[in-house]
């Protein structure tokens, strides 16, 4: 049973197909080399928002979350303290020198990272446990 597709006026699918071609450029955004990063990708798809009338300027700035993007910056900004005075890499050789098997530091180091991405961005944890 084949379910009839319901007619849109275009002004109703001009959202969805930006959203969908930006979200389509984050999700190969590593994987093709594209030249737009996620951030990028991002803010074209915002852009093509406010142009296709579909979000007027002020409800675009509206959207923005400042207290979750302050947030953020502070956490990069401690992370990136923490990366140049070698506090990971310290806290690598300390849960690799702990373990005495291969399962021990698996442990370890699922507990230690599962610890800092408590406090820290998860990818730049994920990185770091990274060999």
């Amino acid at each position: 049973m084949r379910l009839p597709i319901p007619h849109l006026p275009p002004i109703h699918w001009l959202p969805a197909t930006i959203f969908l071609v930006t979200y389509l450029l984050i999700a190969v955004e590593s994987n093709l080399g594209s030249y737009l990063d996620r951030t990028a990708a991002a803010f074209c798809g915002a852009v093509a928002m406010v142009l296709a009338h579909v979000l007027t300027l002020d409800q675009a700035y509206q959207a923005i979350d400042w207290n979750t993007i302050i947030f953020l910056l502070g956490i990069m900004i401690l992370v990136a303290h923490f990366l140049v005075s070698g506090f990971f890499d310290w806290i690598a050789v300390e849960v690799a020198g702990l373990a005495r098997s291969r399962m021990q530091l698996l442990a370890l180091l699922v507990f230690t990272s599962g610890i800092l991405s408590a406090f820290f961005v998860n990818d730049t944890i994920c990185l770091i446990f990274t060999p």
